[in-house]
């Protein structure tokens, strides 16, 4: 039996869907914890300069007392926003 419109958009709105569902809603990221070299390289500053600073910075993460990595994905949202912000 051929489905009618309704039908066809209720079933690729539910296949679409379904990985979200069954993740409960949060959306996959890939992201890799950098060193501080790797993330000053990203966001052209000193890595003095970001040891300096990890402790106001959204996207530092400390491993332990001596251990800071750096979350790419956050790096790179943290960019996207402030050139957004430069264009408005």
């Amino acid at each position: 039996m051929a489905m009618n419109i309704e039908e066809s958009f209720r079933a690729i709105i539910r296949e679409e869907l379904a990985p979200i569902l069954k993740s409960n809603g949060a959306r996959s990221v890939e992201d890799q914890l950098l060193t501080a070299g790797q993330a000053a390289k990203l966001l052209q500053v000193s890595e003095r300069w970001l040891y300096k600073h990890a402790g106001h910075l959204p996207y530092a993460v400390r491993l332990s007392e001596n251990v800071i990595r750096f979350s790419q994905y956050k790096i790179q949202q943290e960019i996207q926003r402030k050139l957004k912000a430069q264009q408005s």
